[in-house]
């Protein structure tokens, strides 16, 4: 399978534990890493958890464009 996001050790931001039980957290403390960044400069910029924004895409590009 290709990996698509790495850290700097070349470990897949998106893996199972070693217990193979839980996912790994980097790529969610990245994120809200991210966001909280953003939100320095831009205070209204709404904390969407990557799930919320996953989910959510869609409706928001078709309210964007539209239709």
């Amino acid at each position: 399978m290709f990996q698509l996001l790495l850290t700097e050790e070349g470990i897949p931001f998106f893996r199972r534990t070693e217990s193979k039980k839980n996912r790994s957290q980097i790529f969610g403390n990245k994120w809200s890493g991210l966001i909280e960044r953003i939100r320095k400069d831009h205070p209204e910029f709404p904390r969407y958890s990557f799930t919320t924004l996953r989910d959510t895409a869609a409706d928001r590009i078709r309210h964007i464009a539209r239709g």
